[in-house]
């Protein structure tokens, strides 16, 4: 069995069903996980995916450390999660963390909010209940997660840092998902057509209703943090 697992952390359907009559928000997700989906499988890591059906816990902190708590416990030594809400990413930049991980190098894949879109992360360096504590879903993630982590090397005394991918936008805003809309070209034909779908929708919403605008609708779907759920 390889020691590293890539680990899919897919956005959760359960706020997606109050907004069916905005939009086929659960085409978008199943489009968006099967994407990351095939990235990681191109990486020649085993994919554990977990949606909202095998996540366990009552916040986003909970949920997200369970996951990665339970891939640990199924033996391996190094964990790659990534989420479904950067399309961006590719399987070189797996490939990229698990070449680090081989040389005890820990790896962020930071987005432009604050969040991250890739944790690459050895059994030793995790500590369940301190992610847990973590400010999801805000713009303090990648630096609460990065300082961590920083501790943990230095405690091990470690000679690598952190490495850190290139930064991404994600969808957590309308004005990331345009962002990445322009980005994304002809490859990615079937997202982007789901993506347009979403910037029109939030500009109807935005029209007709002032105490509902964009960026509220974007953020019941979305979250500041790699992995994509909603708590």
């Amino acid at each position: 069995m390889s020691t590293t697992a890539v680990l899919v952390f897919a956005l959760s359907s359960e706020e997606e069903s109050k907004h069916k009559h905005f939009m086929d928000s659960g085409e978008l997700s199943e489009k968006l996980t099967a994407n990351s989906i095939r990235k990681a499988e191109a990486a020649n890591l085993d994919c554990i995916l977990y949606t909202e059906k095998q996540q366990k816990g009552n916040t986003f902190g909970q949920r997200f450390s369970n996951a990665m708590s339970s891939v640990f416990a199924l033996g391996y030594d190094n964990v790659i999660v990534i989420g479904n809400d950067t399309p961006q990413l590719q399987s070189k930049h797996i490939k990229e963390a698990h070449q680090r991980l081989q040389q005890n190098q820990p790896t962020i894949g930071p987005s432009l909010d604050g969040g991250f879109y890739l944790l690459a992360i050895a059994k030793d360096q995790f500590k369940a209940n301190t992610f847990q504590t973590f400010d999801w879903q805000t713009n303090k993630i990648f630096s609460q997660v990065h300082q961590y982590i920083t501790i943990e090397l230095n405690a091990d005394q470690a000679q690598n840092t952190i490495h850190c991918l290139s930064a991404f936008y994600d969808l957590d805003h309308i004005t990331g998902v345009k962002k990445v809309l322009a980005q994304l070209g002809a490859s990615f034909k079937l997202i982007s057509t789901c993506l347009q779908k979403l910037i029109e929708a939030s500009i109807l919403i935005t029209r007709n209703s002032q105490n509902l605008n964009a960026t509220y609708f974007l953020a019941c779907f979305y979250n500041k943090g790699s992995p994509s759920c909603i708590h």
